[in-house]
């Protein structure tokens, strides 16, 4: 899939559109992306980052410009046109360049050249586009749930993919390419599934609820898991695996559990003595084991005596030589 993206005029304005582009590329790994951009803004892409993928584009409104612009993308025959610039001649040029998907805000009366379209500020995320046509792996789960979808089912998706580093679950779009939206009716009241999932999970879930051309899209995002720990649900460690779930073998979870590396505060210190150990520490073992054992002269006890019947003693080699 070729994609071309009409990068904003002014330099803030794209530096705020770099997030977007960075996520375009990880989302599209196998498309060719390359940016149209004119004026000063071409200096940004011109890096070793954008190196190859720059379509530098004349920046005046004349005409002989315009059609000079329209010419040189409708010879890369790109599929999919990205309009981060709001302009109304820039969605114009897209559809003069005959591509075939035009996607951007609806403002400013270009909505006629627009294929996939939102209006600012109306709730519905803009990159609901790019979860129309990213693909289904990792980071994404597709799920059309016209009328409902079962809460426990959401709950193993979400342990899931947190599992798998973190993603989304996107509900009222079906899960084959080219992405239909067919709306749904699950999770009415988005509120009281956050509150459930917490109970479950003990952990906060945003559920994320659209309109995408009149049809209700859900999307609940799943946080990734710590480094060296599993989520679970229900005694079970969920894992995807195709289309289907389900639990995680040992080898998987070891490799997660080894992920967190050895644990340092267990193992000897070989050079450790005992002036090395902070006063103030000791002081507060030595106050709170006397709360439980009264009248057996704790505050006084010799150190060594004291770290040795905590077992303690043991992970400083060095104590015995003085």
């Amino acid at each position: 899939m070729k994609i071309v993206v009409r990068t904003p005029n002014w330099i803030g304005d794209v530096i705020f559109a770099l997030p977007a582009l960075e996520s375009l590329k990880a989302n599209y790994p196998e498309a060719e992306i390359r940016l149209a951009a004119g004026g000063r803004v071409k200096e940004i892409f011109e890096g070793e980052e954008f190196a190859g993928r720059l379509i530098p584009l004349p920046l005046s409104n004349k005409l002989k410009s315009f059609r000079e612009s329209a010419k040189i993308l409708k010879k890369e025959g790109f599929d999919v046109g990205l309009l981060l610039a709001n302009s109304f001649s820039s969605a114009l040029l897209f559809t003069a360049a005959k591509i075939p998907q035009r996607w951007g805000f609806k403002r400013d009366g270009r909505d006629l050249f627009l294929t996939k379209g939102v209006h600012p500020g109306d709730g519905e995320p803009v990159h609901i586009f790019f979860l129309l046509v990213a693909p289904e792996g990792a980071r994404l789960e597709f799920k059309a749930a016209r009328g409902s979808f079962h809460f426990e089912d959401l709950v193993k998706y979400i342990v899931a993919l947190a599992n798998e580093g973190g993603g989304s679950i996107v509900l009222g779009v079906e899960d084959s390419r080219p992405r239909r939206v067919v709306g749904t009716s699950a999770f009415p009241e988005p509120g009281r599934t956050e509150a459930g999932l917490y109970e479950q999970l003990h952990q906060r879930i945003p559920v994320e609820e659209c309109d995408h051309d009149g049809k209700r899209v859900l999307i609940v995002h799943a946080p990734s898991r710590l480094s060296g720990t599993a989520w679970q649900y229900k005694g079970s460690f969920w894992m995807r695996t195709g289309d289907a779930l389900v639990p995680m073998t040992d080898e998987e979870l070891r490799r997660i559990h080894e992920e967190a590396g050895p644990d340092f505060s267990a193992e000897p210190c070989a050079k450790a003595r005992l002036d090395d150990l902070d006063p103030g520490a000791i002081a507060v073992l030595r106050r709170l084991w006397d709360r439980k054992a009264r009248s057996q002269g704790i505050p006084e006890r010799p150190l060594d005596r004291l770290l040795a019947e905590n077992d303690i003693v043991s992970l400083f080699p060095a104590v015995g030589g003085g």
